[in-house]
């Protein structure tokens, strides 16, 4: 399958990002889209080909899991999935599979669980990663919901780098690459405090024997937050400075509609995840398709799909976790434009619910005896904007100059 490399290609993508930027030449900073749909998913592999870009799909547990997964994908069906459509689209382009935020209380699921039972599950999903080809694990070991110390952080991630390698060794697999998080562990976003966390995982590894896994990427708080829109560029560039000390480059999160991230290159940011996004933009061209079928069939022939989405993103109950203080805890009681914005950012925990699927299936139908393809216009919109990304972070063209170095698919 795509997306399996020569050992460990998140550092060989780094180590020729770095030699280039040595050398004089425009730096650059990857893409990792966050597969919370199928139409997300088929729209990064869409925009990589048609920008020959690079990129990297990054799923969480929530997302692609063996079990409670909520776009319906376990790691091999998530596999499956991609090599037909890399098969279909006869997509070549360099492609990093990563498991996104791996580690205790981190999936949704797991909340409430004690610590051995959360501990077992994500080693047994994060061997399921590293079988279907995952070469890039994120371990992320920043939650606790009894207060976390920076050396329970640091023991457990050096503990579930060991599984992974031992599940790895295992299955006689290529190297595989490993990212770190470091920013909310203790709720401080203080130099200091990084330094300290990375200073300790080193030493750590060390005396595992695991130095030759030290990670790639690591997530440090920069300022950006879930309602960011710009970058503290001199804070940004104060924390790459000191991550780089180490080896290492900064994976950013929480970038969705980040104003200033054409800084990123410049900065050598290694990585930008990006997600709920997409979700919004899928989200906002049912919308707009929706208004396009109102004109198209007789009344009470409509797909309703706006309608389902929102009593969907209701009844799961996700909806709760980004309600504003001062914000009550009934939907109907909150503005439209705070309940649209809750509908569009959550719809990505219900896209696979029946009645979202059904009323996506009548507005596919309903819009089909016009000649509009409205799957296809999702993928198309999430695409563009993917391309947008791509050109911001100076990525377009970059695929086969990569692959060439010896980083393309196998």
């Amino acid at each position: 399958m795509s997306g399996i490399y020569p050992a460990n290609p998140a550092a060989r993508w780094i180590s020729f990002r770095n030699e280039r930027a040595a050398k004089g030449e425009k730096p650059w900073t990857y893409l990792a889209v966050c597969p919370n749909s199928a139409a997300v998913a088929a729209a990064a592999l869409v925009a990589a080909q048609e920008a020959q870009a690079p990129i990297m799909l990054t799923a969480t547990l929530n997302q692609v899991d063996w079990e409670e997964a909520y776009t319906g994908w376990t790691q091999d069906a998530f596999r499956s999935w991609l090599a037909s459509e890399i098969k279909e689209r006869n997509f070549n382009e360099p492609l990093i599979v990563e498991l996104d935020h791996g580690g205790p209380w981190c999936k949704d699921y797991h909340r409430g669980w004690p610590l051995e039972k959360t501990m077992a599950a994500v080693k047994k999903s994060m061997e399921a990663c590293v079988n279907a080809g995952y070469s890039l694990i994120h371990v992320d070991c920043s939650i606790d919901p009894e207060g976390l110390t920076v050396e329970k952080a640091v023991s457990r991630t050096v503990e579930l780098i060991s599984h992974c390698e031992s599940a790895r060794a295992s299955a006689n697999l290529p190297r595989i690459g490993y990212e770190v998080g470091t920013e909310e562990i203790g709720g401080t976003a203080s130099f200091e405090f990084v330094d300290t966390v990375l200073r300790l995982l080193k030493s750590s590894l060390e005396a595992a024997g695991l130095s030759d896994c030290w990670p790639v990427f690591v997530v440090a708080p920069i300022g950006t937050e879930l309602h960011t829109s710009r970058v503290d560029v001199a804070a940004a560039r104060k924390m790459c400075d000191l991550v780089g000390s180490h080896g290492c480059v900064i994976k950013v999160h929480f970038s969705d509609n980040v104003e200033n991230m054409d800084v990123f290159p410049g900065l050598l940011i290694g990585g930008v995840n990006i997600g709920p996004e997409f979700t919004e933009i899928e989200f906002g061209t049912l919308a707009g398709l929706e208004e396009k079928e109102r004109g198209l069939v007789p009344a009470g022939g409509e797909s309703g799909v706006s309608a389902a989405i929102e009593s969907a993103v209701v009844e799961s109950g996700r909806w709760r976790k980004w309600l504003l203080k001062g914000e009550g805890t009934d939907f109907a009681s909150l503005s439209k434009e705070r309940r649209r914005w809750l509908a569009g950012t959550g719809a990505r925990y219900i896209w696979t619910r029946p009645q979202v699927l059904r009323a996506r299936a009548v507005l596919a139908q309903n819009l089909r005896k016009a000649g509009i393809d409205s799957e296809a216009e999702v993928v198309r919109r999430i695409a563009d904007r993917i391309i947008k990304h791509f050109k911001t972070f100076n990525l377009c063209g970059l695929g086969p100059v990569l692959a060439s170095d010896g980083n393309s698919a196998a």
